[in-house]
């Protein structure tokens, strides 16, 4: 009699332990599969290597205008923007070199603080105010919102916002305001992509 209370104990110890053991499992795969925002931010935030193409729609006094480049980012390099009508940008150690159709000088890297809020780690350095979600601007897709303020002492870029998806982990949009809170520029990345490596020639 003893003996099959002792089993009955066991089996009902173990139908108790099966739930706890599913929780703890239910846990771990989620967080391994769905990873958290901050995660997913810090993920962005501490890439190696990137490119993409990027187009800047920029809105001041004199009116709208576009311009199509391709950014490449490297942790080790530094940051490379291709212009159109051949002018090249690389951004490392605080000095911007210029290639402008094979004409090249240096500037001292606070003279362009604009074209590098493209590169993700870049804008991410700044304070984050908040971070939301939604998926209604852009399809089907789960995004995150991003407001972030920029330390610049320029009226017209003092806050952005980074929207990135959450399935793919990539930017989709910035959004830069001006102290009205007026948006000044939109920076829209197509074929984003993350890399192994990139070539250092590039640099």
């Amino acid at each position: 009699m003893k003996l099959e209370f002792s089993k009955f104990k066991k089996w009902a110890f173990l139908l108790l332990l099966i739930p706890f053991v599913s929780i703890i499992i239910v846990i771990i795969f989620r967080h391994s599969y769905f990873p958290t925002n901050d995660e997913i931010l810090e993920e962005v935030k501490n890439a190696d290597n990137y490119t993409s193409k990027v187009e800047y729609q920029i809105k001041n006094s004199r009116g709208e205008y576009k311009e199509n480049t391709t950014i490449y980012y490297s942790k080790d390099q530094g940051m490379r923007i291709e212009f159109e009508e051949n002018r090249v940008k690389i951004y490392n150690d605080g000095i911007i070199n210029v290639n402008d159709n094979g004409y090249e000088y240096e500037l001292e890297g606070d003279f362009d603080q604009f074209y590098p809020l493209a590169f993700t780690n870049n804008l991410l350095l700044n304070e984050i105010e908040d971070v939301g979600e939604g998926s209604e601007e852009w399809g089907e897709g789960q995004y995150i919102e991003i407001n972030i303020e920029l330390p610049f002492k320029n009226n017209h870029m003092t806050s952005a916002k980074l929207y990135i998806n959450k399935e793919d982990k990539v930017p989709i949009v910035a959004k830069v305001y001006d102290s009205n809170k007026k948006e000044r520029v939109t920076i829209i990345y197509k074929d984003f992509e993350y890399l192994k490596e990139v070539d250092d020639e590039l640099f």
